[in-house]
């Protein structure tokens, strides 16, 4: 397992959501290296056909969950600022892996836990 030292990630102050969301001008754009992207979808058990999505992929060329998704998978992606808001979206997927907006966090949190299907990753990991 690499460490984040290895993956190139600095460490941020544990309260960093908080600290984000209450900036009068909210910055969400923290992106996530792609070696990292590929360590945590590699941590899911996707199965060939499931479908993959994610909802906060950044602007196209620099989306480095979706671009690392494996083929054997049916991918969408999902950016504010390309005017697909994921909020707004009905569609169910397999798998939804990405990196939020700290911003919106509880939103997030509260849009994907309807089924406990969160609970169940966040435990995985634990």
């Amino acid at each position: 397992m690499l460490s984040l030292l290895e993956t190139g990630v600095e460490t941020v102050k544990p309260d960093i959501g908080k600290d984000i969301h209450y900036r009068d001008q909210a910055n969400d754009i923290f992106l996530t290296p792609p070696v990292l992207a590929r360590k945590l979808i590699g941590e899911v058990p996707i199965s060939p056909g499931d479908t993959l999505c994610d909802a906060f992929a950044g602007v196209v060329g620099n989306q480095p969950f979706f671009d690392n998704y494996p083929k054997h998978t049916t991918k969408f992606w999902m950016e504010i600022r390309e005017d697909i808001d994921a909020f707004l979206r009905k569609e169910y997927f397999d798998w939804i892996i990405t990196n939020p907006p700290f911003s919106e966090i509880n939103r997030v949190l509260d849009t994907v836990d309807s089924d406990n299907d969160l609970q169940t990753i966040l435990e995985d990991f634990r």
